[in-house]
């Protein structure tokens, strides 16, 4: 009988494209809630249950890159070829049957080994049943929930809240006559507490610390579905201590992949995230209060408030330009030992930024040279340890002989409005000054007495 079946299968995938094949799909139903590294079975069913099956043959690929390949188990009596890895993503399998099937055909067992979602994919496929041939279509996931259970208090099922208070919610299928519930530690439970007038569709419940399982079927015309479950995380105590250092504008936490920190400055109103440090040599010179938190991952926290003082750093200071054609030699010096200059020049299509040294004695020389006749800002900041001083700003005028229309716009619209101002504050002043004059002859003329 085997042989006979195997050269059953044979011929048909021999004369697959000269027969007339009715299509049939694959069954499965992907894992819920698998951690990293775990391992899990997928079955394999078909979309006719009815159907007695002699033979099947096909190929599944799957995301290697997520999930690896372990293993089969399977009600076939012969396997042509086992299920095996014929390329990295791809599952082959081919065999023949001497009985009837239960609801799997077969089942696959993979590991977990990234967080993606698990997905089969049918490439090819045949099945020889009742001596006809028929092609397999696809492969359909029956990851659709039944009951979209849902929590408003603990919507995802990876988290853990610092809310005690659970509250559940789900859809009951409208030809449901019953339905069985259970909230325990246990991932594989059977739901036992049972509703029926009314059938419930909501649940609140006040729990502990820890993990726990929501589970729930309903009882219809085909008899008792099958089980979904839910996982709740709760964690309602705060972290027991964190512990800091602080050296050089630095804030070093103590490492601890359950805890992440934040850094909250009153004066300034901001707030920073980190897992490890920061570094606060951004800030202005002078004393800050601080507000540390460490959060674990259910969110809940403890504080310390400290203080820590940024040290200044002096401004460079801007000595004098000399102007050499469109060359531009700019001198300064600097206070601090051990300090750098960043210095900046800007105008129209223009900008360049360096990093000077300074002399022992703080001298530094900027060097520009071509540059085009016009208006310029220059910008002179110190380093220091990573603490910046506040920006030292000059305005720089790169006059020829050849000065056009457009620079000489600029320097107008840099300069001319003081010069006109001082110019009007002139004019009135000289305009005051002449009627006094012309006021104090009138009064003294109607001062001279007649002659007799």
């Amino acid at each position: 009988m085997k042989k006979k079946n195997l050269i059953l299968l044979l011929l048909a995938l021999i004369f697959l494209p000269l027969l007339k094949a009715s299509a049939f799909s694959l069954n499965y139903e992907p894992p819920k809630e698998v951690n990293l590294g775990e391992t899990f079975k997928v079955e394999i069913s078909l979309d006719n249950k009815d159907l007695i099956i002699k033979a099947i043959e096909g190929v599944l690929s799957f995301d290697s890159n997520s999930f690896e390949f372990l293993g089969f188990n399977s009600s076939f009596d012969k396997w042509i070829k086992e299920p095996f890895l014929y390329e990295e993503n791809q599952i082959y399998f081919s065999g023949v049957f001497d009985s009837l099937l239960d609801n799997s055909i077969f089942s696959l067992v993979f590991k977990k080994n990234n967080n993606a979602d698990f997905n089969l994919d049918l490439n090819s496929g045949t099945i020889l049943a009742e001596d006809e041939l028929y092609s397999l279509e696809g492969i359909n996931s029956f990851s659709e929930s039944l009951f979209n259970i849902e929590s408003s208090t603990h919507p995802d099922s990876d988290v853990f809240y610092n809310e005690s208070k659970v509250r559940l919610n789900w859809t009951v299928p409208k030809d449901a006559s019953k339905i069985k519930i259970l909230i325990d530690e246990n991932e594989f439970s059977y739901p036992s507490v049972e509703y029926t007038e009314p059938i419930i569709n909501e649940k609140e419940i006040e729990l502990d610390d820890g993990i726990f399982y929501f589970h729930i079927r309903c009882f219809n015309k085909d008899g008792w579905s099958e089980i979904e479950n839910k996982r709740i995380m709760i964690d309602t105590k705060k972290p027991e201590d964190f512990n800091f250092s602080i050296q050089k504008n630095i804030i070093e936490f103590e490492k601890n992949d359950d805890l992440s920190y934040e850094i909250y400055i009153p004066s300034t109103d901001e707030k920073y995230l980190t897992s490890e440090s920061f570094d606060f040599s951004f800030l202005e010179a002078g004393t800050y209060k601080v507000i540390l938190r460490a959060y674990d991952k259910a969110k809940n926290y403890i504080e310390k408030e400290i203080s820590f003082k940024v040290e200044g750093v002096s401004s460079p200071q801007f000595s004098g330009a000399v102007l050499e054609k469109n060359n531009v030699y700019i001198f300064g010096y600097i206070e601090s030992e051990d300090t750098k200059v960043i210095t900046s020049i800007n105008g129209e299509d223009f900008f360049k930024q360096e990093v000077l040294e300074t002399s022992s004695d703080g001298q530094f020389v900027y060097y520009l040279e071509d540059l085009k006749p016009g208006l310029y800002d220059l910008n002179l900041i110190a380093i220091k340890d990573n603490n910046l001083s506040k920006e030292n700003k000059k305005i720089i005028l790169i006059v020829d002989s050849k000065l056009d229309f457009k620079i000489m716009a600029e320097i107008i619209v840099g300069y001319g409005i003081t010069i006109l101002a001082l110019l009007l504050l002139y004019i009135i002043s000289k305009k005051d000054k002449k009627n006094k004059k012309i006021k104090n002859k009138k009064h003294e003329l109607k001062r001279i007495p007649r002659k007799s």
